[in-house]
């Protein structure tokens, strides 16, 4: 972490940073992004953060399916989870990082580790991956089950953090491993993934896999979130624009939704479908000199791990 801020804040002798926000770039396209499901996918992903996540379910009218609580790593930190059905959805969603140490694990794991090979495809962070298996067997079988239950019923992945990261590969693991059961094309359809300051998971293979996969993927943002950009991706030019790199660099899927300013339910947004593909120059990638740890924390104008213990209510 502090090799990667004394980096930044090198690299700022020689490059500039114009995060400043035009009218003009303030944009809602006809992307299918719809912040109704997000506001939904935000209180899910909260209600993760609880030792009780009916409480958060019931404020919606939902039903807690399954939840649990494994060891993610060799410190012994908890990942939480729970499946859930609320409306029109088969909820997955996973808590995000608790702990400091936690973090440090996180950053050590995978700036140091190389990454493994994922089955959908491409090589993904060890670290999110072998969290996802210590409770991914029993949790899919759970999801098919629910699935052939509620076939009309679409499933949403979300997550804040690590949360959305495992998420990220929980969605992709989903639809590889069961679109035999459920039909390649009803699947990818029925198949959201919301997720919250997710940091990246993968490499370039992995991006346009997880695309194909699971095409209705966004990665919401909170202005100057720091843990969206690391690990950090190859940059290339004055811009420090993305690039796969022959397919070493970590590398975003999914299309980025990012709030430049507040997040108060009628914020403008911009939808991020610039070059780079998932790594668009002309939103929070170019605002490299102002990442902030804060704007992390906050969503939807919720500290969303305090506002999930409380039962989603501030």
């Amino acid at each position: 972490m502090l090799i990667y801020l004394l980096f930044i804040t090198f690299s700022a002798i020689f490059t500039f940073s114009n995060c400043e926000i035009k009218d003009n770039e303030i944009l809602r396209s006809n992307n299918k992004y719809n912040e109704t499901v997000a506001l939904l996918a935000l209180d899910m992903a909260a209600a993760s953060y609880s030792k009780n996540p009916r409480k958060c379910l019931k404020k919606l009218g939902g039903k807690l399916k399954r939840h649990w609580r494994s060891k993610c790593d060799y410190i012994h930190d908890e990942c939480w989870g729970f499946i859930g059905i609320v409306d029109e959805y088969i909820v997955f969603s996973i808590r995000g990082t608790r702990s400091k140490l936690q973090l440090i694990v996180e950053l050590i794991e995978t700036m140091s580790r190389p990454k493994q090979s994922f089955p959908p495809g491409g090589a993904v962070e060890v670290y999110f991956y072998t969290a996802l298996k210590t409770f991914w067997s029993n949790s899919s079988n759970v999801l098919v089950n629910l699935k052939k239950k509620y076939p009309r019923k679409k499933v949403l992945f979300t997550g804040h953090s690590l949360g959305g990261a495992v998420a990220s590969l929980a969605s992709a693991l989903f639809v590889h491993q069961n679109k035999d059961i459920f039909g390649e094309d009803n699947l990818k359809n029925d198949t959201i993934l919301i997720t919250f300051g997710q940091p990246r998971v993968g490499n370039y293979f992995f991006s346009l896999q997880h695309d194909s996969l699971v095409p209705n993927s966004w990665r919401i943002i909170h202005r100057y979130d720091l843990v969206p950009h690391i690990p950090g991706c190859y940059e290339y030019g004055r811009k420090r624009s993305c690039v796969p790199a022959f397919n070493h660099s970590p590398y975003h899927h999914g299309t980025e939704i990012w709030y430049p300013l507040t997040m108060n339910g009628s914020s403008e947004y911009k939808i991020c479908s610039g070059l780079p593909i998932n790594e668009d120059d002309n939103c929070s990638n170019r605002c490299f000199l102002h990442y902030d740890i804060n704007d992390h924390l906050k969503y939807f104008e919720h500290d969303i791990s305090s506002y999930g213990d409380k039962g989603c209510t501030d």
